[in-house]
């Protein structure tokens, strides 16, 4: 259950409604405060926390969720896609690692793992040398994150600029992912849970979602490359700072 910090659970929903509508029910039961955004399903589900929009995109229903967790003066959000399957065993250890994540003060970005083989292979589970527990990351993809509030706050500023030219989504997650690293929060994978992201389950049009991406990054000066590459030399600056702690402690 949650107890501690506010958490504002959202599902991002076209036409999928029966697995959004498992999300919402498990999440409801474990005690967060959890909605369904609908991005123009063609039967949308109906009841009180179902908030229904036209066709707006992920990029659309993040701006939504913006104006949602500040409404809800919320610490952290959780959002998931659609198409993220989830069972009962690996959701009870998923409200156990957000607790966890939620109580610490250096992480900054959650997600977790995804069944190798089976799903989009960016973040497959691994063993995480035997522990099979958190792991650091350089960035997070964005079909399903938990981020602390001062990521968030940084993102907010920033969409009020760019949220009508990055509809699709593309790159947002890289940038939420580089202003944790930025701000010395952690990024994290999370092997001891497991979602499948089933291949080929993209309901846009990638080629334009790349375009978007590509447009709004040259207009801030940057490109996709430069900020994974920013992010990888922060995330070492981090691992190197850790083993020359633990070093002292030696």
């Amino acid at each position: 259950m949650n107890t501690g910090n506010n958490v504002l659970c959202l599902i991002y929903n076209h036409n999928n409604n029966e697995n959004s509508e498992a999300w919402l029910n498990r999440l409801v039961a474990a005690g967060y405060d959890a909605y369904i955004l609908d991005s123009g399903s063609d039967k949308p589900l109906d009841y009180k926390r179902v908030i229904k929009f036209d066709n707006i995109y992920w990029g659309g229903l993040f701006d939504q969720s913006l104006n949602l967790f500040y409404e809800k003066n919320a610490d952290w959000l959780f959002f998931v896609c659609d198409d993220i399957i989830i069972d009962d065993e690996n959701f009870t250890k998923l409200t156990k690692s957000i607790e966890i994540v939620v109580s610490s003060s250096n992480m900054g970005i959650y997600q977790p793992s995804t069944i190798e083989g089976e799903s989009h292979n960016v973040w497959p589970k691994n063993n995480n040398k035997g522990t099979g527990q958190l792991r650091l990351t350089s960035n997070i993809e964005g079909w399903m994150m938990l981020v602390r509030k001062p990521i968030v706050d940084v993102m907010s500023n920033l969409f009020v600029n760019y949220s009508n030219d990055m509809k699709m989504g593309w790159g947002t997650d890289v940038l939420m992912s580089y202003f944790s690293l930025k701000k010395g929060f952690f990024n994290i994978v999370d092997d001891s849970v497991v979602v499948k992201h089933p291949k080929g389950a993209a309901k846009y049009n990638t080629g334009l979602a790349n375009q978007q991406m590509t447009e709004v990054f040259t207009k801030m000066g940057t490109s996709f490359q430069e900020i994974v590459e920013d992010c990888n030399r922060l995330y070492n600056l981090i691992i190197n700072r850790i083993v020359a702690e633990r070093d002292k402690e030696l």
